[in-house]
């Protein structure tokens, strides 16, 4: 399978990024490349969303009895499983300018794989010490366990950047994650 990304001639000012997600708009292909998220923004994505679910948990229970936990526990991680699977991320990863995407072809995850990421294999990728989460320090696309098992690859969105909550697009632009990379198979023709 090869990797998506980002064209870096798309990087200039005032250059046209197409929506993935618009009908008729061209996704990137193997040929373009990719500026994966780095450790420190997926981490600080994380500690968001896990502070957002403990406010929307703290809120459901002033409502739902005390035997119904369990449900809550498993919905809300169902509900990240939504999120990443209409929106390209979980509230965080959308806050700090994050996509889970495709690894093969870059549109959004679909709900199936979504689930299998984020309620299977992702607790066994945190669970596991960690090992699953810090895999990404050595991995060319930066996948962690979860990545893998859903077929995803999650990268830096600069097109949220172009609002105005987010600020210019030079800021974010100026930190970056890791170097462009070659999509690994596009050597190969």
């Amino acid at each position: 399978m090869s990797t998506f990304g980002q064209d870096p001639a798309a990087d200039r000012p005032g250059a046209e990024r197409p929506d993935p997600n618009r009908p008729g708009e061209a996704r990137p292909t193997a040929d373009t490349y990719a500026v994966y998220a780095g450790f420190w923004r997926r981490f600080w994505a994380f500690w968001l969303d896990v502070a957002f679910l403990w406010a929307l948990v703290g809120l459901l229970g002033m409502v739902v009895p005390d035997e119904a936990w369990p449900a809550v526990a498993l919905l809300t991680v169902l509900v990240v499983a939504v999120w990443t699977a209409m929106l390209g991320g979980s509230v965080g990863k959308r806050m700090l300018g994050l996509r889970v995407l495709r690894e093969h072809d870059g549109g959004l995850l679909g709900l199936i794989r979504a689930v299998m990421r984020e309620v299977l294999v992702k607790p066994a990728s945190i669970g596991a010490l960690g090992v699953g989460v810090l895999w990404m320090l050595d991995h060319p696309n930066r996948q962690t366990w979860h990545d893998i098992a859903g077929g995803s690859v999650v990268v830096r969105d600069i097109t949220v950047a172009s609002g105005p909550l987010w600020g210019a697009q030079q800021a974010v632009n100026s930190e970056p994650d890791t170097a462009l990379r070659p999509a690994p198979h596009s050597a190969a023709r």
